[in-house]
């Protein structure tokens, strides 16, 4: 396993579970005060303010399709460049448990599963088996949310 790395495990919900590289995870948040925001798509109602930036709070398990989803445990804020060179952005997902640290390698691709989500397809960039589970490797800067500039520079 001379190309194994380390990713996160992310429990979503509704048996829904997703790799990120260890370098996306900053950091897991139980109980994070919600701040609902109206007029939004059913799977992104709510985000939070951490660390002085505003990050939407995205519930995975719901853009898959699911009507109600598991109690949330935290969320986990994700570190992310929409494109090279651009600011990072960050958002949090939902999860119904803490993130497990795990060593993935390319012998454990996988082909997703019949039962994928359709919504997830395109924000799809590989799928590894952990612990007998396909598990996706997703790239949550395709979500579409664009990191503001900041404005107290100007």
């Amino acid at each position: 396993m001379n190309n194994a790395l380390f990713a996160w495990v992310l429990p979503c919900g509704n048996q829904y579970q997703i790799a990120v590289a260890e370098y996306q995870m900053v950091e897991f948040v139980q109980n994070p005060a919600c701040i609902e925001v109206p007029l939004t798509p059913a799977h992104c109602r709510s985000g939070l303010i951490w660390r002085k930036h505003f990050a939407p709070i995205v519930d995975l398990a719901r853009l898959a399709g699911a009507s109600h989803t598991e109690t949330m445990n935290g969320v986990t804020i994700i570190a992310y460049q929409p494109q090279p060179h651009a600011p990072v952005g960050y958002l949090a997902l939902r999860n119904t448990a803490p993130p497990t640290r795990v060593v993935i390698s390319d012998e454990q691709a996988c082909p997703l599963p019949e039962d994928y989500p359709q919504a997830w397809l395109e924000l799809t960039l590989s799928c590894v088996s952990i612990q007998g589970r396909a598990t996706p490797i997703l790239d949550l800067s395709r979500l579409g949310m664009k990191p503001r500039p900041d404005r107290r520079a100007a």
